[in-house]
């Protein structure tokens, strides 16, 4: 049930390419009124409505490149200002899908995003890097949340206690966690600053 791709045959393998590969959504020729209508009474219910994006920044490139060429693309030179431009582009599509559910659903009170950025043991990359390259991009869209009143919720797996710095540094409001994490750690050192929820080990209906 996970953001995965079957490996084997990556998209890319260089995110210079991502200009002649990509082709954007039109997201204002989504259906946005009929399901509006369609669920209508589903939004109605006076309770936290919330928007989830399955597939965040690391994750996006994840699906084009596979865990591999994804993760050693963060790192290399040559492909880290095409990525930024990738996400500067990306995060504007987000903010473009996130004015729609406002403009047609706006009982919604907040967004929540994946982006997993661990594995059970460790991070997958340093604070330093995350902080250069996802951060930023990241803020553009928390912000443009904030502008509009809604919550920023973060999503995202693994023992990544180093990363909570970067979660503050980029605007999210709350980050749900996996239970490997020290949440009470956290609450100490963080509380004031994130809303730590946490992700129970098996789900309970």
């Amino acid at each position: 049930g996970g953001s995965m791709v079957r490996p084997g045959k990556p998209f890319m393998d260089d995110m210079n390419d991502w200009e002649d590969k990509i082709v954007w959504p039109d997201v204002d020729s989504w259906d946005w009124e009929g399901s509006a209508k369609e669920n209508k009474d589903y939004v109605s219910t006076g309770k936290n409505i919330q928007v989830w994006f399955q597939t965040g920044w690391f994750e996006r490139i994840i699906s084009f490149m596979e865990f591999e060429g994804a993760i050693m693309a963060l790192f290399d030179e040559d492909q880290q200002d095409a990525i930024h431009a990738f996400f500067d582009k990306l995060s504007d599509l987000y903010i473009n899908i996130i004015d729609h559910f406002v403009k047609y659903f706006p009982q919604v009170t907040s967004f929540y995003m994946h982006d997993d950025w661990g594995s059970q043991k460790e991070t997958f990359f340093s604070p330093a890097l995350v902080e250069e390259m996802i951060v930023p991009h990241m803020k553009k869209v928390t912000d443009h949340i904030h502008k509009i009143g809604r919550c920023a919720e973060l999503h995202s797996c693994g023992q990544i206690m180093k990363q909570v710095p970067n979660m503050i540094k980029a605007g999210w409001d709350t980050w749900s966690g996996q239970v490997m994490n020290d949440t009470q750690a956290i609450y100490e050192q963080y509380g004031d600053k994130i809303v730590i929820g946490v992700i129970p080990e098996q789900f309970d209906p």
